[in-house]
C-alpha cells in the first residue's frame, strides 16, 4: 500500500513540474526594426465621393519587400516581392487624407523567433508623421505574435521605417 501512494505521489509531482513552467511562463517581448519597400504600384479602383464627401480608392496587390529584422522576398535585389499590400485611401473634400490597409506576407522570417505567414494591419492618417501597425495574424513559428508598431516614411523614397513591439507567447 505504502508503495502505490510513494508512486502516485511521484506521479503527481512529475505532473506538478511539467505544468507549472508552463503555466509561469510570460511572453517575451522584443523590438523589431527594418524597413519596408514597395517595389511596384499594383491596382487601383476609384470610387467618386457623390452624395457623401468622401472620395475613395481601392489599392490593390501592391508589392513590397521587407528587410531588417523582419525579412519577406528578395530584398537585395528587389525582384520577388515579400508580400502584398491591400490599402482604402480616403480624401474628403476638406482635403482630410486617411490610409487602413493589410500589408500580407505568405512566407516571413522574424529574427530570434522564426518563419510563417504575417499579416499587419496599419492605419494612416495624413496629419500624423507616423502610421501604425499591428499584427493581426501569423502562422507557423511565429503564430501567437502579438504586437503593435509604427512606420514613418523615409523621404524622398518608397521606402517606410518600421518600429515593431512584440510580444513573443
Amino acid at each position: 500500500m505504502n508503495r502505490k501512494l510513494l508512486w502516485i505521489a511521484v506521479a503527481v509531482l512529475a505532473i506538478a513540474m511539467l505544468v507549472s513552467p508552463a503555466i509561469a511562463a510570460k511572453p517575451t517581448t522584443m523590438t523589431l526594426i527594418g524597413y519596408v519597400v514597395v517595389i511596384g504600384e499594383g491596382t487601383g479602383t476609384d470610387f467618386p465621393a457623390g452624395k457623401s464627401d468622401v472620395y475613395q480608392i481601392k489599392f490593390r496587390d501592391v508589392p513590397f519587400v521587407m528587410m531588417g529584422q523582419i525579412m519577406a522576398g528578395d530584398f537585395i535585389n528587389y525582384l520577388t516581392p515579400g508580400g502584398f499590400y491591400h490599402a482604402n485611401e480616403m480624401l474628403k473634400l476638406s482635403g482630410e487624407r486617411t490610409w487602413t490597409g493589410t500589408w500580407t506576407m505568405e512566407s516571413a522570417t522574424v529574427a530570434g523567433i522564426g518563419s510563417g505567414s504575417l499579416k499587419i494591419g496599419s492605419s494612416w492618417d495624413e496629419d500624423d508623421t507616423a502610421a501604425t501597425w499591428w499584427i493581426t495574424g501569423a502562422t507557423g513559428d511565429l503564430r501567437g505574435l502579438k504586437g503593435t508598431g509604427t512606420v514613418t516614411t523615409v523621404p524622398g523614397t518608397t521606402a517606410f521605417m518600421y518600429v515593431f513591439e512584440v510580444q513573443i507567447p
